[in-house]
């Protein structure tokens, strides 16, 4: 594993900044998402507040495998997508588990965060998963701190979401954020041997995500260049940006309560 950078405190102001941004404006498209608003809708609303905001959707600076880069603002996953659904082509009806990610770069640094809403829905099972799987973030980065490895973030959000009867998807992961998009290093859902004992220091910054699905699965699915699903089943997901000191630092507020 390459070595995570280390922000310094200024840095990390800047990364603060930006993520206070970012969670204004997620907080406005999650509205827009539980009034059935179309995926077009929502990501021209991104990008107007993007870039009205001075900054950048990161989202567009990744590649995938084919060297496309992504050509949108947010990923909307609805239901069985799991992560990366392109919001083109999108509609949103009653009942829909909804996530939208969505990364910026304001003043030269990422920020990257997620939450979802359950729109209008009345399955209680699905509204204690999304729940569980807020409580897992909440708790999992009480342990982005020195002292802790990986293994110690990922080991939380695994015993919420099994001590629950939920399937936390173990291969996707969190990461480093900062200078680009995806840093240095995976966060697993699930503590794994020879991988997640690395370390936490002083102004590494972390996107930490735990992504449960509702029920017990297989393998994942991809749909296109970009979104994966699980089918037959329900995910939700949750991601904060934080610093990692003595203590956790929130860099990208609660969007929704």
């Amino acid at each position: 594993m390459a070595k995570p950078n280390i922000y310094s405190v200024e840095e990390i102001k800047k990364l603060q900044q930006g993520g206070y941004i970012l969670s204004r404006i997620l907080r406005h498209l999650l509205d827009l998402a539980s009034n059935l608003k179309t995926g077009d809708e929502i990501e021209a609303e991104a990008q107007k507040l993007i870039h009205e905001a001075g900054g950048t959707p990161a989202f567009m600076e990744a590649v995938n495998e084919k060297s496309e880069k992504y050509p949108a603002a947010i990923c909307l996953s609805i239901n069985d997508r799991v992560v990366h659904g392109l919001p083109y082509g999108q509609k949103i009806q009653n009942g829909d588990v909804v996530s939208i990610d969505i990364g910026l770069r304001y003043k030269d640094f990422v920020t990257d965060m997620a939450w979802t809403v359950y729109v209008n829905g009345s399955d209680p099972k699905i509204k204690k998963m999304l729940a569980l799987n807020k409580a897992a973030l909440e708790a999992s980065i009480k342990m982005a701190k020195v002292g802790s490895t990986v293994n110690d973030i990922s080991a939380v959000i695994a015993q919420v979401a099994f001590a629950n009867n939920f399937t936390p998807v173990i291969e996707l992961t969190g990461h480093g954020v900062g200078k680009i998009l995806h840093e240095e290093p995976p966060i697993y859902n699930v503590p794994l041997e020879g991988r997640g004992e690395y370390p936490l220091k002083e102004g590494m910054v972390l996107a930490i995500e735990p992504i449960f699905a509702l029920n017990p699965y297989k393998k994942l699915q991809m749909t296109d260049d970009w979104g994966i699903i699980l089918e037959d089943n329900i995910t939700s997901h949750f991601e904060f940006t934080v610093a990692v000191g003595n203590r956790a630092k929130i860099l990208t507020p609660t969007p929704l309560s």
